[in-house]
């Protein structure tokens, strides 16, 4: 049963990123933000963090971790604008790239969980068949014509 909680897990995280930038690429609201800080990570990873407005006197900062699928994310500095497209009813729901410029991230998520929702399935399966294996192997079968 550990095997469909961490599908599960998997699910939750991915299927809520996905839930997320529908409801930004819907909404499309955007703002120009401006960034006060960069972070740049092992293994090529950047954070931007950005401070943009949502309302009058509504300000809110937030941290873009590994800005990317947009390569123009990895090049911006302190005090650059950049467009923040958010989603009205929770404005913290935000991303610094268009959902609607990459629609392809839906693939960059669901083949990772596929493939692991898949190795699972395998395992449990050989799993299954071995214990099947090892029960036959210590039963008589019944042979025909005794």
């Amino acid at each position: 049963m550990s095997w469909l909680a961490a599908v599960l897990c998997l699910g939750w995280v991915f299927g809520k990123n996905l839930v997320e930038e529908h409801r930004i690429a819907e909404a499309r609201t955007k703002v120009v933000g401006t960034v006060t800080g960069t972070k740049s990570g092992l293994r090529g990873s950047h954070s931007v963090t950005v401070a943009y407005e949502v309302g009058p006197g509504r300000r809110l900062v937030r941290s873009f971790g590994n800005a990317r699928p947009d390569p123009d994310n990895e090049h911006l500095r302190e005090g650059d604008p950049v467009t923040v497209h958010y989603w009205p009813p929770d404005p913290t729901v935000a991303r610094i790239f268009d959902p609607l410029r990459y629609p392809t991230r839906l693939w960059h998520l669901a083949v990772p969980v596929a493939a692991v929702t898949g190795l699972v399935l395998f395992a449990r399966w050989r799993e299954l068949k071995q214990d099947r294996s090892a029960r036959g192997a210590t039963t008589p079968r019944a042979t025909r014509g005794s």
